[in-house]
């Protein structure tokens, strides 16, 4: 039998499983016998293929562990590129939901212009209807009663105060509100209907 100290190894490749199990045969046939054991020489040369065979392991697991490092640094790579494709996932999601937010307050915000238009319109119409309604009583305060032209001047200033504050924009619609709550006639004391 052969105790070389390369037995077993070709050029890289590890000990075969038939090797290891023929040098541990030997060991048996040898105890079963009841000859002498070898020399302690032949015993050490016999264990030196285990030794290689041990040192070509510990090379495989430090092979192992630099590769068991870089696929954990792979993978930590990888999470972090998860994270942050999640992280622009939200943002982007946000972004989304921001626009559609702001469609519907510039939705709202022309709606909420037509509907101003609409209330200057309603009161301009509003207000021609109260100075027809000024010039008529003014008519006939002058045909029953000999009012002072003091009165009727004033009521012809109230209505030009009045067209006046409509015709401004829609910041002045609150006074022009309050304005005409406050009009009163100075014949009678009452609001204008």
């Amino acid at each position: 039998m052969d105790f070389s100290p390369h037995r077993g190894m070709h050029e890289g490749r590890s000990p075969s499983l038939q090797d290891t199990t023929m040098s541990s045969s030997h060991t048996q046939k040898n105890r079963g016998d009841s000859t002498p054991l070898p020399p302690i020489n032949e015993r050490l040369a016999f264990l030196r293929p285990s030794r290689e065979l041990l040192e070509y392991y510990r090379k495989k697991i430090a092979e192992f562990d630099e590769e068991h490092e870089d696929l954990v640094k792979q993978l930590e790579q990888y999470k972090a590129t998860f994270e942050e494709q999640e992280r622009s996932d939200k943002v982007a999601k946000r972004l989304q939901l921001m626009a559609q937010r702001y469609e519907a307050l510039e939705k709202r915000r022309n709606m909420e212009v037509e509907g101003y238009k609409t209330d200057i319109k309603l009161l301009r119409q509003r207000l021609k209807d109260v100075e027809k309604q000024l010039f008529k009583a003014d008519a006939r305060l002058e045909q029953l009663v000999g009012v002072e032209d003091s009165v009727i001047v004033q009521l012809q200033k109230r209505a030009c105060a009045f067209a006046w504050l409509v015709s401004h924009p829609i910041a002045h619609l609150r006074p022009f509100l309050l304005f005409s709550d406050n009009l009163k006639s100075p014949l009678t004391g009452n609001h204008l209907e």
